[in-house]
């Protein structure tokens, strides 16, 4: 490894003279070629100043005490230096100058972060938490450790030593020293994504080290039954009683798409009969939280009259049955049906999912639901295992009434439905103004279809399509770089707002649960009037009868000749991500848009008026203040929206 060049040295900032006549004194890092800056705190006047030595001249108390405080520094910084060499084999000089400033402030750790988190969650454990998630955190925290103690020779380490390096050493150190699956190193990444996440919202690390990272994604199948196969258990004759009754709870779960722990989990409660006489299943798996709606079949209800004979609303329906009782019944059961797929209770919910339902065209989205998914990407794994599956899931559209003349005919959609083709049935061809009886739109073979909110374009919705979004926030169609993220418009309203980043955050964290609320309310600015040279301006943003929000965005253009963003200051945000974003357009318009999105399943802005935050800018110049809000949008879980 070439040796890298290192250089610090002190100087004043001349152009920053204060009113007592000192000037501050700067360090500089320079590795090699790369410099830095930095405050040291103190000051001098330039007259007390040796620019040679890089210290400050005189044998007086104050200049013995900041040349001691210097000589300091720069020790510290070599030290500094020689020690990340050594833990890393390279060193940045903004990387050196992070650690420097977290010795003078030291917060931050990555492995106290991660015992604090798991502290914290662990009274929902068996509540919001499954007990195998928390499980997954512990797992995976002990991996990180391991990877900082062997490889790093580290109890732990501070978030501004985070980078892309730390990310890529422990990916290679779990594949090639510990030999984890993929399925595995995943757990880790995750959860370190997690902290990372965690230690953004408390300011211990700016940039964002998964910026650029692309995880090697595990192939995932799902084993499941075929036709045949689901009917030799159904008719096979079992003499076993135990086995028998394991067969029944396998086949009521393969009718019905349940898990082993959520089929144990059902009580008469969970049974709602509708007004048309159907019956259904409502319940929320426990894994994700989330309530899966299922239909009761004709088996499903058979085997479920066995078990419900005098059970009460809040009492277990089927009798226990443990990890190691179903793994045992499933391996003969598997023997006596002449299976030999290796059969587990699991492959119950996955032939539910292809043989039972794909298989008969019931559409992704609706499967999704029933299998109680919090993530539709889940549920399209189903979707590449089958080779019986309906090709197409059909939309159905209002019929649409054309004037008969020759102007441009078009069809608007209000949804943006996926389809791999559009079929177009005419009632009516008359007048020469129609050909054919159906005309059909077909996506061109070999081309991608697309997923909403993936503006990276690799294929999933993840945390780099957020921080994608955090640059592009209030882009618009006249901006020259508009149509290098169009697809990140998923309104197709000219303008990327919230709603179109809400497509990224409904999907992030787990996922966010579905609410029958529709989002409502309306915000509002309170603002003085005028304005002096000089003053910092303050514009209180509040909310009025707010409900349901999840997300929200405005635009509020300025006066740049005028005024100077200053920031903003959370007031009820919850946990809501800050996309503000002080955009200066193509033409010239210099606007701001406060836009502020929610992760997966956090807290909902639901309380009528509360204040939200503030906005700040500086007067350039005396003037009246009239800035008025533009493109306002309040958007729920649903993907609701509210204009204001």
């Amino acid at each position: 490894m070439a040796r890298s060049t290192f250089k610090t040295l002190f100087y004043i900032n001349r152009s920053k003279e204060k009113k007592n006549g000192k000037c501050p004194i700067m360090g500089r890092i320079t590795i090699d070629g790369e410099q830095v800056q930095y405050s040291t705190g103190k000051e001098i006047a330039p007259e007390l100043w040796d620019s040679r030595k890089g210290r400050c001249k005189g044998i007086g108390e104050e200049t013995k005490e900041i040349n001691r405080y210097l000589q300091t520094k720069e020790e510290q910084a070599k030290a500094k230096y020689q020690e990340l060499v050594w833990q890393r084999g390279y060193i940045t000089a903004e990387l050196l100058k992070r650690e420097l400033m977290e010795e003078d402030n030291p917060k931050g750790f990555l492995l106290e972060e991660a015992r604090l988190f798991i502290e914290e969650k662990r009274p929902c454990v068996g509540l919001t938490i499954a007990k195998p998630t928390f499980a997954n955190y512990i797992y995976a925290a002990q991996l990180i450790k391991s990877y900082l103690r062997e490889r790093l020779g580290l109890e732990d380490i501070r978030y501004s030593l985070l980078d892309y390096g730390f990310i890529e050493g422990l990916d290679f150190y779990l594949k090639s020293e510990r030999n984890l699956s993929l399925a595995t190193i995943q757990v880790a990444v995750i959860f370190l994504r997690k902290l990372i996440g965690i230690g953004q919202q408390k300011k211990y690390i700016r940039i964002d080290p998964f910026a650029d990272y692309k995880a090697e994604q595990p192939h995932r199948t799902r084993r499941y039954l075929t036709t045949e196969e689901l009917q030799r258990i159904l008719q096979t004759p079992i003499i076993d009683k135990q086995f028998e009754r394991a067969r029944q709870l396998f086949l009521f779960c393969a009718f019905t798409g349940l898990a082993r722990v959520d089929m144990q989990r059902l009580k008469l409660k969970h049974i709602i009969r509708n007004a048309d006489g159907t019956a259904e299943i409502r319940i929320k798996r426990q894994k994700t939280n989330v309530e899966a709606i299922i239909p009761l079949l004709p088996i499903a209800k058979q085997i479920l009259s066995l078990y419900i004979k005098d059970k009460k609303a809040d009492e277990l329906i089927f009798p226990n049955l443990t990890i190691r009782k179903a793994s045992l019944a499933c391996v003969n059961i598997g023997q006596i049906c002449r299976i030999d797929k290796g059969l587990t209770f699991h492959m119950a919910r996955h032939t539910f999912s292809t043989t039972i339902c794909l298989s008969n065209g019931i559409s992704m989205e609706t499967l999704s639901k029933m299998l109680g998914h919090s993530n539709i990407g889940t549920t399209q794994i189903y979707g590449k295992i089958t080779d019986h599956k309906i090709q197409e899931d059909m939309t159905a559209l209002t019929a649409f009434t054309w004037q008969r003349n020759a102007d441009e005919k078009s069809i608007a959609f209000t949804a943006h439905p996926k389809a791999r083709y559009i079929k177009f049935r005419f009632e009516e061809a008359v007048g020469g103004f129609g050909s054919g009886a159906e005309m059909y739109v077909f996506r061109r073979p070999n081309t991608e279809g697309e997923i909403q909110g993936d503006i990276n374009r690799d294929k999933r919705v993840d945390e780099n399509d957020l921080t994608s979004y955090m640059n592009y926030t209030g882009l618009r169609r006249d901006d020259a770089d508009y149509d290098y993220v169009s697809i990140g418009d998923i309104n197709r309203n000219g303008l990327i707002d919230a709603y179109d980043i809400s497509c990224v955050g409904v999907e992030l964290d787990g996922g966010a649960s579905q609410r029958n609320d529709q989002v409502r309310g309306s915000l509002e600015l309170i603002a003085p009037k005028t304005f002096k040279a000089g003053d910092d301006i303050q514009i209180q943003v509040v909310g009025k009868n707010l409900h349901f929000v999840n997300a929200l965005s405005f635009a509020l253009p300025y006066n740049a000749d005028e005024l100077e963003y200053r920031g903003v200051t959370l007031q009820g945000m919850k946990e809501m991500v800050n996309l503000t974003y002080d955009r200066l357009h193509t033409s010239g318009q210099k606007a701001l848009y406060p836009t502020f999105v929610n992760r997966g399943n956090n807290f909902l802005l639901d309380e009528g008026a509360p204040k939200l935050f503030i906005i700040k800018f500086h007067a350039k110049k005396s003037g009246k203040l009239n800035l008025k809000m533009h493109d306002g949008m309040l958007v729920d879980r649903n993907l609701g929206v509210s204009n204001f």
